[in-house]
């Protein structure tokens, strides 16, 4: 009776953690219209690395910002994507965005 009661609460654990990773596996990508990102402009974004990477890193690394400046050109990188690189009114700070 033991054994059975083992055996029972195993498969239901099973399918538990089965239906989990069915839903993890197939939930819609997140939107990146939805998300509401900070706006911070060239100049500082780069003094904000150039005074400390690994601060800027934990601040802005994988999140979604609004980076404003001017477009400076468009262009294909090594991968076949698109790389926007945006530049301060001075032309001295340069963002690469790759997409």
């Amino acid at each position: 009776m033991k054994r059975r009661f083992i055996w029972i609460v195993f498969f239901i654990l099973i399918l538990i953690s089965g239906s989990i990773a069915f839903w993890l596996w197939n939930r819609p990508p997140e939107r990146i219209e939805a998300i509401q990102g900070a706006t911070i402009s060239v100049d500082s974004l780069c003094a904000a690395f150039n005074l400390d990477e690994s601060a800027a890193n934990k601040e802005f690394l994988n999140k979604a910002i609004n980076i404003t400046g001017k477009v400076n050109e468009i262009i294909h990188n090594l991968d076949g994507g698109l790389m926007v690189v945006i530049v301060d009114i001075t032309l001295t700070a340069e963002v690469q965005c790759a997409f």
